[in-house]
């Protein structure tokens, strides 16, 4: 499972949230060809969301897009 961080704390973080530098891990990933599942682990995000929860299916929608272009990446 992955998700994004501060660099200090262990937040579970969406990808593109936080520190990490998503464009060097996929390309490790492909590098390697890495061909498993990715489970993103960050639902502390969306349990401490402030969104109002009309607005919730759209960041859950935004968190599985991550997953498709991730996955994009790696099969290009």
């Amino acid at each position: 499972h992955i998700h994004d961080n501060d660099q200090f704390n262990d937040h579970h973080l969406m990808p593109y949230t936080g520190s990490i530098r998503w464009d060097m891990l996929l390309r490790e990933l492909k590098s390697i060809g890495y061909s498993g599942d990715i489970s993103f682990e960050t639902f502390a995000q969306v349990k401490k969301n402030r969104l109002p929860k009309e607005l919730l299916p759209t960041f859950l929608r935004t968190i599985y897009d991550i997953g498709a272009y991730f996955k994009s990446q790696l099969e290009a």
